[in-house]
């Protein structure tokens, strides 16, 4: 990551050690963060920002000690996608729908698999 994006999630996590208690209005930062950065730079800093959290999975199951640094990642990817949502207008209606859509396949999925294990004993 590049030393300008990783200092703008520096700044975010200062601002809200900064606050303590008294958090910003997150949806605020980051629209602010936005406007300032422009939609292009914020797109580029989510896609870095997935990428550094495959690599924590990766060092997770690795067996390394990176669990703080999973979580870490987790957060900068959940901010993500509110800067993302905000950015393509998506809805969080939109994103609940599509995650009921796939859990239910996947539900289906396991439900199938295990009918298929049962025939084939």
């Amino acid at each position: 990551m590049t030393k300008r994006i990783a200092g703008i999630f520096q700044r975010l996590r200062r601002l809200f050690r900064k606050h303590g208690k008294r958090k910003p209005d997150l949806e605020k930062v980051w629209s602010d963060s936005i406007i300032h950065h422009g939609p292009t730079m914020m797109s580029v800093i989510c896609m870095e920002e997935n990428a550094e959290l495959i690599q924590a999975i990766s060092k997770m199951l690795r067996g390394k000690d990176a669990r703080a640094n999973l979580v870490e990642e987790m957060a900068d990817t959940q901010i993500c996608h509110h800067l993302l949502q905000e950015m393509y207008g998506i809805s969080d209606r939109e994103v609940q729908e599509v995650i009921v859509q796939k859990t239910l396949r996947e539900q289906q999925r396991m439900h199938d698999s295990r009918e298929i294990a049962k025939q084939q004993a």
